[in-house]
């Protein structure tokens, strides 16, 4: 295994831990809790749903927690992936190869050539410029929507394109 597959597997493997551990503790406080809460609403003739859905709430905040924390090692995996694995994979197709995974095409560039709207929202990422058998391109991800006023006077987004 090179250097770059290890640092991935280590990196999947540590996001993978950290959402099995923030579950594990979920786990055992939410039987923690409910124990004594199943009880004690006996005892003192409070209603035991109520008691159980504080307890639910507890899971969910710690289970919320563990996903934010989680997220930190994910986004590193996802900066390694696209700046070396992805980016050598070009480099064997493309010449003259730019790839910036944070940016994307400039929404002036999609309204000049007036082919759609660019909607209420427009968002582009993995921006790149390369040349394919001596012919330069230019390509991104791209997201365009638009909100609108359904039947009922509620705010929808409407997706109106998402591709390259």
């Amino acid at each position: 295994m090179d250097n770059l597959e290890q640092e991935l597997e280590e990196l999947r493997q540590n996001t993978k831990g950290i959402l099995n551990k923030y579950n594990k503790i979920s786990l055992i406080v939410g039987l923690i809790l409910a124990i004594p809460v199943v009880i004690l609403s006996i005892l003192y003739g409070l209603n035991i749903l109520y008691c159980l859905g504080i307890v639910l709430i507890i899971v969910v905040i710690i289970n919320i927690f563990g996903t934010i924390k989680s997220n930190e090692p994910l986004q590193k995996f996802n900066k390694i992936y696209k700046n070396k694995l992805v980016l050598n994979v070009f480099k064997k197709i493309f010449d003259d190869i730019i790839y910036i995974p944070e940016q994307g095409l400039d929404e002036k560039i999609i309204e000049k050539v007036d082919v759609i709207s660019t909607g209420d929202n427009y968002e582009s990422n993995d921006y790149i410029s390369a040349k394919y058998k001596n012919i330069n391109f230019e390509t991104s991800d791209i997201n365009i929507t638009e909100e609108y006023e359904d039947t009922d006077g509620d705010t929808q987004t409407r997706t109106i394109f998402y591709g390259q």
